[in-house]
């Protein structure tokens, strides 16, 4: 997520056997096949259909709170950055009156009056935009949701935690907003994105290994289950982490990961891990994957097909062409 602030993480140990010696007893890297799990595979079977939508309505939102909508909003506040760029891909960005701080794509959500920041706006300073709708995400602004609700104003919450609950939240969104061709569209887009992209990493033999680092003390990572977690399996990768919890350092170093994905701050800490750089693969070669500007990993939205694209291209260059085409036999 292109600006989202990293999180806190734990410790390594290892100096006492030189590098050579921690090599030798290590366990050798296991080797993970291409027929390793596709989170899009059973997605893309059937096209997306817009459902015409009326208003009031009354949808069911992340959360499992029914939230009814009298009339197609027209002053749409959003509380996180997930929720501001998704609106913006399905066309509802012209009923955005107000956002965060930390809303930073696309560039027309910098521009828009600001309530605060992802977790310190104020239920003054989002009452004070008049909304006739709320859209927030419920891990981000866990906190301040039910404040919100207390106002009266409709809030409705997405939850993209994978691929299948962004797409879901997409969809949301477009019953919300009276976009609903829109999202199917995009929908799928992004269906089509990531089968052509997965069908280009199957030649792969096998899948290369990845951990995804938001500090170092402690390590905290994301699992299976998650947006980024299914990203990395569409691109032909294997998530080396088991849970979303801490990892420790020697198992860091056990799992021999090939590409970290970090922000670029957090190189140089990742750096001076003890014993990482003569052990852990990744480290050794410098691999660390960083999605462009144009791209993301973990939000759901448009960009989330290039943030897919450019980690298959990283993480197996021999398929594509300097261009980032697939080669063709």
């Amino acid at each position: 997520m292109s600006n989202r602030n990293n999180i806190a993480v734990f410790v390594l140990i290892v100096f006492i056997l030189g590098v050579g010696v921690v090599r030798m007893y290590l366990p050798q890297k296991p080797k993970v096949t291409s027929s390793s799990s596709n989170p899009i595979k059973d997605m893309v079977a059937e096209p997306e259909i817009a459902d015409p939508v009326a208003f009031p309505i009354t949808l069911q939102d992340a959360d499992g709170r029914d939230v009814t909508i009298r009339k197609r909003p027209a002053r749409i506040v959003s509380i996180a950055p997930d929720t501001t760029e998704m609106l913006f891909d399905i066309g509802a960005g012209s009923a955005l009156i107000a956002d965060t701080t930390a809303c930073d794509y696309p560039v027309e959500a910098t521009r828009l009056p600001h309530i605060g920041g992802a977790f310190d706006m104020s239920l003054e300073s989002v009452v004070a935009q008049s909304p006739d709708l709320i859209f927030a995400d419920s891990t981000i602004n866990k906190r301040i949701i039910s404040v919100l609700q207390r106002s009266g104003i409709p809030v409705l919450t997405i939850s993209p935690v994978n691929l299948k609950s962004s797409l879901a939240a997409i969809r949301v969104a477009g019953k919300a907003t009276g976009h609903t061709t829109e999202a199917a569209n995009l929908i799928n887009s992004m269906k089509a994105g990531f089968a052509a992209i997965s069908k280009s990493v199957h030649a792969a033999v096998n899948r290369t290994r990845v951990l995804v680092m938001y500090d170092t003390s402690p390590i905290y990572t994301s699992g299976p289950g998650t947006l980024i977690s299914d990203m990395i399996d569409v691109a032909g990768g294997h998530n080396i982490a088991a849970s979303n919890d801490p990892v420790v350092s020697e198992r860091v170093i056990q799992e021999q990961p090939d590409v970290i994905i970090c922000s670029h701050d957090l190189e140089q800490r990742i750096e001076k891990m003890p014993a990482w750089k003569g052990t852990v693969p990744a480290v050794a070669h410098t691999a660390y994957f960083h999605p462009s500007a144009d791209a993301t990993l973990i939000r759901p939205s448009r960009r989330l097909i290039q943030g897919a694209r450019e980690l298959a291209q990283y993480l197996h260059p021999e398929l594509f062409t300097s261009e980032g085409k697939e080669f063709t036999p």
